[in-house]
């Protein structure tokens, strides 16, 4: 094992008449008896408390058998240092003048990203009234409430507003993280007892689409914008953000095409350009979705769906609640669409890059490949023509 500085210190500083060694992580003593010259194992692995305490028992080291009881002896030793740390570590925290305001650290938080533009500013403010709620709908009163198995509760909070992908994901508990640090700097806490859960094991309840039958049942019982949304969203699979920025001068209902060109961005709430270069498209619009807009069609410049985003999500976590479906996310229309058609033996090509966008079909084919008819019939049949 390398000898740190700090361990060449501490073995400097023994007395002459002692002679410690770290072997293998381990303290030695080496002694002398007559003539002999012996080593033997304290049975501590090195650290600086243990090499203090094997120096104030070193002759005691010296008896035979005394490495075990002496190794108990340091184990009720490390303890009391332990419990005397946590001790001072909570009376500085009781008289601390600090406060333990959940909306002071906020502001705490923010006035250290001050020196931020006006946009990202914005953007952590939306991240921190979301901690805000979550924090509200648990009864945390403020940080010190905030214990470790509260980060999954955090990461099925998000997801069950709608917070699905995982760049979010990480932006969202990197606020909450910041939070917990600031926190354990002022001397709030002790330690930051957050982790980030895995999104994949989270994100099932986003993977799991609706079935056919399903899809009936929602379009029947819903109304007004939801209607149109859920509409819109099973029969074209959109994104959330990409539905939202739709206008009915996007739909064309000669050519029975619709125009991808824009998203709407939630936090910045404001028109954008679309996710990525292929996700400009020019969509099919299908029989089933033309009935239902045709009559509904407004000037082009207004939006087809008319209503908040957040007014959408609650109507749909009422609607499946009456229904007595499992709650999936709102974005969940997008997989819901993919795998009903390619289930159905549509083309993947015409799914994946022609309807969702995706750059080829390797994209749609992760995704979306246990979705894929598996056909039972005899391959390659021409074969048997062969005489072989």
């Amino acid at each position: 094992m390398k000898i740190t500085k700090a361990m060449k210190k501490q073995l400097q500083s023994t007395k002459k008449s002692q002679n410690l060694i770290i072997r293998g992580r381990i303290i030695w003593i080496d002694f002398q008896k007559g003539k002999e010259r012996l080593r033997k194992s304290t049975k501590l692995k090195y650290s600086p408390v243990a090499f203090n305490f094997v120096k104030k028992n070193y002759e005691k080291y010296l008896e035979n058998g005394a490495e075990i009881w002496l190794k108990k002896e340091f184990i009720e030793y490390e303890n009391s240092l332990v419990e005397k740390r946590l001790e001072r570590d909570k009376s500085a925290i009781k008289s601390s003048p600090k406060p333990l305001s959940f909306d002071k650290l906020i502001a705490d938080f923010l006035s250290e990203k001050s020196l931020l533009k006006g946009s990202t500013n914005r953007i952590i403010n939306s991240y921190l009234n979301k901690i805000k709620v979550f924090f509200k709908s648990k009864n945390l009163e403020n940080v010190f409430d905030f214990e470790r198995n509260h980060s999954i509760d955090f990461a099925n909070f998000l997801i069950k507003n709608g917070i699905s992908t995982k760049g979010a994901f990480y932006q969202y508990f990197s606020a909450l993280n910041g939070l917990l640090n600031l926190a354990v700097k002022q001397g709030i806490l002790e330690k930051n007892v957050l982790f980030m859960p895995k999104v994949s094991m989270l994100k099932e309840a986003q993977k799991c689409p609706f079935s056919l039958d399903e899809v009936e049942l929602l379009l029947k019982n819903s109304t007004g914008s939801l209607n149109i949304y859920l509409y819109i969203a099973f029969f074209t699979g959109m994104r959330l953000g990409e539905i939202f920025a739709l206008t009915w001068g996007d739909i064309d209902f000669e050519k029975k095409e619709i125009s991808v060109t824009k998203t709407l961005d939630f936090i910045a709430k404001k028109i954008n350009t679309p996710k990525t270069l292929s996700s400009y498209r020019v969509i099919d619009l299908l029989e089933v979705l033309e009935k239902k807009l045709y009559p509904l069609r407004k000037d082009s410049s207004l939006p087809v769906i008319d209503f908040s985003v957040n007014k959408i999500r609650a109507s749909y976590k009422k609607l499946l609640k009456s229904l007595n479906l499992k709650f999936r996310v709102l974005y969940n229309t997008r997989h819901t669409f993919a795998s009903i058609m390619l289930s159905k033996g549509e083309e993947p090509m015409w799914v994946g890059c022609k309807m969702l966008g995706h750059k080829d079909l390797n994209e749609t084919f992760k995704s979306y490949a246990k979705y894929l008819p598996k056909e039972v019939k005899t391959r390659a049949k021409f074969l048997d023509e062969l005489r072989l």
